[in-house]
C-alpha cells in the first residue's frame, strides 16, 4: 500500500510536499522488527523503487541505506521518544533521504538544483503519527515479530 501511495502523482503545485509514505513504512519497520529487515531486503527495495520510478539505477538504494544504518544503530532510542520528538526525527531522517537522493540526482543533471524538496520531509513528519498508528495496529493484529 505505501508503494502505492508513493506512486501516485500529486500537482505540480503540491509536488514539493508529497509524503514519502514507502521510506514512512520503511523507517517503522526497520524500528518496529530490525533483526528482519536487512542489507540485502534494503538494496533490493531501493532498486524496486529506481526500477519502478525510471530513475538512476541505485539511487534510492543508497538513499536507503543510509536510513536503514541510522534506525539500525538508533532504533532503541528512537523507541522511547515521544509521538512529538519522533516527529523532529523523522523529519531528519527522510531529509537526509532527500538530499542524499537529489545530491546522486545532481550528479547526472536530473534534478533542479533547490531544497523546496525539503517539504517533502515535512509532510511526512507531520504524518509520521498516523503511519505509526496505522502501523502499530496491523503489527499487533497480526501478530508481527
Amino acid at each position: 500500500m505505501a508503494l502505492y501511495l508513493y506512486l501516485i502523482p500529486l500537482p505540480e503545485s503540491l509536488a514539493n510536499f508529497k509524503p514519502q509514505w514507502f521510506v514512512l513504512t520503511f523507517i517503522y519497520w526497520n524500528i518496529a522488527i530490525p533483526h528482519r529487515i536487512g542489507v540485502l531486503l534494503t538494496v533490493g527495495l531501493g532498486l524496486l523503487l529506481d526500477i519502478l520510478e525510471g530513475s538512476i539505477l541505485g539511487r534510492h538504494a543508497i538513499a536507503l541505506l543510509i536510513v536503514h544504518l541510522i534506525c539500525a544503530f538508533g532504533y532503541q532510542r528512537f523507541r522511547v521518544f515521544t509521538n512529538f520528538q519522533q516527529c523532529f526525527l523523522i523529519f531528519a531522517v527522510i531529509g537526509i533521504y532527500l538530499v542524499i537522493f537529489y545530491w546522486f540526482g545532481t550528479l547526472f543533471n536530473n534534478t533542479e538544483k533547490s531544497i523546496a524538496f525539503l517539504g517533502s520531509a515535512f509532510s511526512s513528519a507531520i504524518l509520521w503519527p498516523v503511519v505509526l498508528f496505522f502501523l502499530r495496529f496491523f503489527r499487533r493484529k497480526y501478530k508481527i515479530e
